[in-house]
């Protein structure tokens, strides 16, 4: 099992590109997932060449980018990736994890009505070496399985868009960001089981303004001293964000996380937190954004966020990435960056077309409330179709 899955992944990939290669383009009825720097804002995500900065929606709610000739109502995308990571501890004697990870993704919508569609992701992914990062539930697929990998069926559900009162509604199992810079809590670019939200999101554009509101229960498997136990945590947020000029978008989040008893025993609380953050587009080029959040801990309960992404030219990107993030600061560690940690992230990266790149990408945190630093140097290939 822990050498198959690599080739299931990279197998049902290929049977997805070449079953889209025969499709026709699809007219779109709804705007593109935000993706803004996924593979550099999780240095574990998925990266998606070419997409929107703009777009407030989670990177993992399917959108239907082609149409199929299997049937006209239905469509088909996807994305896989291969990398190559480094990851080191030097309070471990300096002791680093090298190996390959593989990741690939299809996505299949089929339109119900011309507002009503269902949405199923099938998605896997393997590590060579078992000290490696990754993106599965580890305390659920290592712990229990002892599995180096992950294949699922692991969102499924229904998205209504109704273009005339710009409503957005998705209801079922999905992944999800919170807020702009994915700190607050971000699971999007996640995989497998025991990893995601089953609930409800709505959104609404009102011209210059967007409002958004959550209702999730959190499907988790936490570590145990028995092995790991099922936990199903509460998320609830509401969102908005001002359009204030064609440069400069402001939001804000108010959430509120509450833990199963199996969470808290694994160490985490249940909190309210809040955040605002900017987007500032400079120049034609760089894009800057700032977050600031704080949760009603007692303590360890204050978040910072700043990036900033510079267009070298056409095709060449290159970005820096600076945070801070409170242990009880986001929603039970569901923020997108290491929790209780301080950290910088670098990356460039070359789009050879609109579907495929390759990443450069280098890490380094370090504990705030502990002596512990890590980091992680990596390079991605990715393609989506």
């Amino acid at each position: 099992m822990k050498s198959d899955i690599r080739f299931l992944i990279v197998v049902f990939v290929i049977i997805a590109i070449l079953t889209a290669s025969t499709s026709t383009p699809a007219q779109a009825d709804a705007q593109p997932a935000s993706l803004w720097d996924k593979g550099a804002l999780s240095d574990r995500a998925p990266i998606a060449p070419n997409t929107s900065a703009t777009n407030s929606r989670s990177a993992s709610v399917p959108q239907a980018v082609r149409q199929t000739s299997v049937h006209p109502r239905m469509a088909i995308k996807g994305s896989f990736f291969e990398r190559y990571r480094n990851d080191y501890n030097r309070n471990n004697g300096g002791i680093s994890s090298q190996g390959l990870v593989t990741f690939g993704a299809i996505t299949g919508t089929y339109r119900l009505t011309p507002s009503l569609s269902a949405y199923v992701r099938l998605a896997g992914e393997g590590i060579t070496q078992g000290g490696q990062g990754r993106d599965f539930n580890g305390a659920y697929y290592d712990g229990t399985h002892g599995y180096r990998g992950a294949l699922a069926f692991d969102q499924f559900g229904l998205t209504y868009d109704d273009s005339k009162t710009g409503i957005h509604v998705v209801a079922g199992r999905q992944g999800k960001s919170l807020d702009a810079t994915s700190t607050i809590y971000d699971q999007s670019w996640r995989v497998g089981s025991h990893i995601f939200l089953d609930g409800i999101s709505v959104s609404k554009n009102l011209g210059k303004w967007t409002a958004e509101i959550d209702a999730y229960s959190e499907d988790q498997y936490v570590a145990t001293a028995a092995g790991g136990t099922p936990a199903r945590n509460g998320i609830y947020a509401a969102r908005g964000s001002y359009v204030v000029s064609p440069t400069l978008t402001a939001g804000a989040t108010l959430a509120r996380y509450t833990a199963s008893a199996a969470s808290e025993a694994a160490g985490n609380k249940s909190v309210t937190s809040g955040e605002g953050d900017v987007i500032w587009k400079a120049t034609n080029r760089l894009e800057c954004r700032f977050e600031y959040g704080r949760s009603d801990a007692d303590t360890r309960n204050e978040l910072y966020f700043a990036t900033a992404k510079y267009k070298l030219s056409k095709r060449d990107t290159a970005a820096a990435i600076a945070y801070k993030i409170g242990q009880f600061a986001d929603l039970g560690g569901g923020t997108a960056y290491p929790n209780n940690n301080r950290g910088t992230r670098y990356y460039v990266q070359h789009d050879f077309d609109n579907k495929t790149s390759i990443q450069l990408f280098h890490e380094a945190d370090h504990e705030i409330y502990g002596p512990g630093s890590s980091g992680s140097d990596q390079v991605t290939i990715s393609v989506s179709f």
